[in-house]
């Protein structure tokens, strides 16, 4: 699935991380990071390249990201005595990017991999809803920061898969997204043990109380849809469900909006009428709110 079209998209800014001095600074340049402001309207996409070797110590496979290439393959561990003690060195690179995002806004978060299967981590904080595409190298995943504050993003190859040695390619795609300042629906409810069962064939369980809100949402259109327990509320786990027009479930959610809370970002593929299904993890019950919002008109 292609990203969609949140921001205006720049020209490709690509770079190679030969030395370990450029790791970390958008546009390759050397030296400190760049501070190079993320605005509301921009998309950057950034191309990078980790440099990999691979060498092996008795049965256990190490793959390590190598600043750069070349060595004997003794160097990477090939061709050892291991008749006695050895010791193999070796150096690591990944893709590290400091990106100067805002509090209040919505950013999502795209790596697509070249011949490999990207990890993407961020610091402070993590990504909400974090997807492998159908291509199984991009990852997307969306990020609210907490703060307005400088965050770090890596980028490694996952180790549960084999690939060649030598060079890894990947583009880094960040589009900023600002959020409509009204929400689409914002609306109390409590599930008590008088509410229904959640009976729907494609959830194990059957033993939770629900509250059903109805919500129409628009293709290519990103909702967040929040479910908030209400601070007394304690022994309350609110877990929530959103139902496609067919009756599938498009998304759900647990923990992700903090303190127990589910949050969903979805992106909407196709127009209709959706259900938010409000519930709990296991048969409790409470009062709650739940949110629904979406980006801003351009």
């Amino acid at each position: 699935m292609a990203a969609a079209k949140f921001g205006k998209a720049a020209a490709p800014d690509r770079g190679r991380l030969r030395d370990p001095r450029r790791i970390g600074s958008i546009g390759g340049a050397r030296g400190p990071k760049s501070k190079r402001r993320i605005g509301s309207s921009e998309t950057f996409n950034v191309r990078k390249e980790l440099f990999m070797s691979r060498f092996a110590v008795g049965v256990v496979a190490l793959m390590m990201v190598s600043a750069g290439l070349g060595g004997s393959s003794a160097a990477y561990g090939q061709g050892l005595d291991l008749t006695k003690e050895v010791t193999v060195k070796g150096k690591i690179s990944i893709g590290d990017h400091s990106l100067p995002l805002e509090n209040g806004k919505v950013y999502q978060v795209r790596v697509e991999g070249f011949g490999f299967q990207p990890n993407v981590e961020i610091r402070p904080g993590y990504f909400a809803n974090m997807d492998r595409q159908d291509q199984g190298d991009t990852m997307l995943g969306y990020f609210v920061p907490q703060e307005t504050r400088t965050h770090r993003l890596f980028i490694l190859p996952s180790l549960y898969e084999d690939f060649d040695q030598g060079a890894l390619d990947y583009d880094l795609k960040i589009t900023p997204i600002t959020m409509a300042k009204d929400p689409l629906l914002d609306q109390k409810g409590a599930l008590t043990a008088q509410s229904p069962l959640y009976d729907s064939p494609h959830v194990f369980s059957k033993d939770r109380r629900h509250k059903a809100f109805p919500v129409q949402l628009k293709s290519r259109q990103l909702y967040i849809i929040e479910m908030k327990a209400d601070d007394d509320q304690d022994a309350f786990d609110p877990l929530l469900y959103l139902e496609s027009p067919g009756g599938m479930i498009a998304a759900q959610d647990d923990d992700s909006g903090g303190d127990l809370n589910p949050r969903v970002f979805f992106l909407c593929r196709r127009d209709g009428e959706y259900r938010i299904i409000a519930t709990c993890s296991e048969t409790e019950t409470g009062d709650f709110t739940i949110t629904v919002r979406t980006q801003a008109s351009e």
